[in-house]
């Protein structure tokens, strides 16, 4: 394996790691494109899967912040409610014990008469 040729301050040789053909490891190197060569393929892969993954959550974070389209709603029905005595939900001593009936629905009539249908 081959080492960077850096000399430190107290003269000691740097003990990073360099890619084959290269001469400085990344914190040495200079330029962009020097740093990226001088990366051996462990440190490359890692930086390649730190660069997806911020990646990856600037754009969720950027997804989630943009407008959604409105969906179709589901139909609604109108409950009507009422509450009164004791075994009212707004008792305490009820135990959250509620129950809910439907309302009769009103049909529409029509102020025509039925056609008969021939026999």
């Amino acid at each position: 394996m081959a080492y960077c040729q850096f000399v430190k301050r107290d003269r000691k040789q740097c003990q990073h790691s360099v890619a084959p053909g290269q001469q400085l490891c990344w914190q040495h190197a200079k330029g962009w494109r020097r740093k990226l060569r001088s990366l051996t393929r462990n440190q490359a892969v890692a930086f390649s899967v730190g660069v997806l993954s911020l990646l990856t959550t600037v754009g969720f974070g950027i997804w989630t912040v943009l407008p959604k389209t409105p969906q179709p709603s589901s139909p609604t029905t109108n409950i009507s409610v009422q509450s009164s005595g004791d075994n009212s939900p707004n008792v305490v001593d009820n135990q959250g014990s509620v129950t809910i009936q439907p309302t009769p629905s009103k049909k529409k009539t029509s102020d025509k008469p039925s056609k008969k249908q021939k026999p």
